[in-house]
């Protein structure tokens, strides 16, 4: 797979040549996008698409300190459903 590297108006992107879709961009704010030819203002990283943590013990810290590794927790069970939302920045 190819790629191009370069500057879309005032964002860094990478491209797939063979297609040139966009993969990824920095936006003049430093944010991150994948997937997304559009960031949210204020946000460091935005992922269209799914994200996958791998290896036992990674997984998502929070500003508090506390750490995440699994997608459910004790009493949570079939029937209850969780809302989350994740922003990163």
């Amino acid at each position: 797979q190819s790629y191009s590297i370069g500057a879309l108006g005032s964002a860094l992107v990478v491209r797939d040549a063979t297609n040139t879709a966009e993969r990824m961009r920095i936006d003049s704010a430093g944010g991150v996008g994948i997937n997304t030819t559009s960031i949210t203002s204020g946000t460091a990283l935005e992922v269209t698409g799914n994200m996958r943590i791998t290896t036992t013990g990674n997984g998502l810290i929070f500003p508090d300190g506390s750490k995440q590794t699994a997608a459910a927790t004790a009493g949570i069970g079939i029937g209850k459903a969780i809302a989350m939302t994740l922003v990163f920045g």
